[in-house]
């Protein structure tokens, strides 16, 4: 589902931090604690708008503890209008953005989230630690790995966290042996 070839224009409608905690009263002083940085993601769509809602999430936690014992945690939203967003609903009822379109929402949210967590942790323990520069195409395939050409089941929930659509998307087809047909096997001997 590679769709390179297709120009989408779109723009950014807004940048928010929803959230953000830091307790430093986990911080330990050892520059041999490795803190572990994760992201985490949320797509939304507001079709009467045609708007893109990509929350990007950024938590760090020591490699040796628990993902819940977390040191920061920042959530921004990154608001994008995109004026063809309803020519991307499948028959599936499913919205599948171009990989070139995704690419880019998620190399923005990226960066503004960056700078946004630098400015919240600037003065802080953590000041130090910044999210390091990655390849938005990897974090996108992470993410969404059926726009990748990868078997998935895609589905679509309401903000109550009730499914309203799914489908395989990607599903390799499987060749059937036609009832009464042989089969040969051949071995090397």
């Amino acid at each position: 589902m590679n769709n390179d070839s297709i120009q989408t224009f779109f723009s950014i409608k807004r940048v928010k931090t929803i959230f953000f905690s830091i307790d430093e009263k986990l911080f330990i002083g050892d520059p041999e604690k490795i803190i572990q940085i994760q992201l985490g993601e949320t797509l939304g769509f507001n079709f009467e708008n045609k708007y893109v809602n990509f929350t990007l999430r950024i938590f760090l936690h020591y490699a040796s503890s628990s993902p819940n014992e977390t040191l920061s945690d920042i959530r921004v939203e990154n608001i994008f209008e995109v004026p063809e967003l309803l020519s991307f609903i499948n028959p599936d009822k499913l919205v599948i953005l171009p990989q070139n379109l995704i690419v880019a929402i998620v190399s923005m949210s990226i960066s503004h989230a960056r700078a946004l967590l630098c400015q919240n942790l600037a003065g802080t323990s953590y000041q130090s630690v910044i999210l390091p520069v990655t390849n938005a195409q990897d974090v996108t395939k992470h993410f969404y790995p059926y726009l990748f050409n990868q078997e998935a089941t895609v589905q679509q929930v309401d903000a109550g966290g009730n499914v309203q659509n799914r489908a395989d998307v990607n599903k390799k087809k499987v060749k059937q042996i036609k009832k009464g047909a042989s089969v040969k096997h051949y071995s090397k001997n």
